[in-house]
């Protein structure tokens, strides 16, 4: 119950407009995530869309400060919660924003990695051969998504 009253409280103090505040929040919420992480849902819901408008906030302390708070939520939520927060953020229209939404899905991709492995067979390189057969427009049209 606890947490349910404190995440709004997080929620307001992330939208304050003194960086003091928010640097504080955000550290905050990287010392809690240990305990978070257990509220993953609310905290995806919650804090990441406020975490992603302020990538873009001109104040470098504070958008500083929420780009390395978002690593540290990617870096301990589940996955997919936090490809369909990146998702959101990649379709936003500020370029900060985007950036970071490419820095975190980079952190995301590195983790899957590691927690999921799969196996490659080095014998049926077929698809890296078609692959490189492509022209370079082709190549702008072949479109990734993440299974």
């Amino acid at each position: 119950i606890f947490v349910s009253k404190m995440l709004p409280a997080m929620v307001v103090q992330l939208a304050d407009l003194r960086s003091q505040v928010v640097r504080e929040t955000c550290s905050s919420i990287t010392a809690m995530l240990p305990v978070l992480v257990r509220y993953s849902r609310e905290v995806a819901t919650m804090l990441l869309p406020q975490l992603w408008k302020l990538t873009y906030v001109t104040i470098k302390a504070m958008s500083e400060a929420a780009n390395q708070c978002l690593l540290s939520i990617a870096t301990v939520l589940p996955i997919d919660l936090c490809v369909a927060s990146v998702t959101d953020a990649i379709a936003d229209p500020h370029a900060m924003c985007r950036a970071q939404a490419a820095v975190i899905l980079n952190a995301l991709l590195l983790r899957r990695d590691v927690t999921y492995p799969r196996r490659v067979s080095l014998d049926d390189d077929d698809d890296v051969v078609e692959m490189t057969r492509l022209s370079s427009a082709q190549q702008s049209d072949v479109k990734f998504t993440l299974s």
